[in-house]
């Protein structure tokens, strides 16, 4: 279940954002919680900025990039 999540949001974040959205991969694989993987997926659908996931991840306390 965890890794079809994460599959999705890969894939969402390379079609909505390019390289860029990519880029929050790292910080997304440490979020172990099923819900919150959730959170993040349906928030994709409606993102209008990278921005807001950023701010999201964040706010969901996954651990930032070093």
């Amino acid at each position: 279940m965890q890794q079809g999540l994460l599959d999705g949001i890969e894939l969402a974040l390379e079609i909505r954002f390019s390289s860029e959205g990519l880029k929050l991969m790292p910080q997304i694989y440490r979020i172990q919680d099923l819900g919150r993987l959730r959170v993040v997926r349906n928030a994709l659908r409606t993102a209008e900025r990278l921005e807001d996931i950023r701010d999201l991840i964040r706010a969901l306390g996954a651990p930032n990039e070093a």
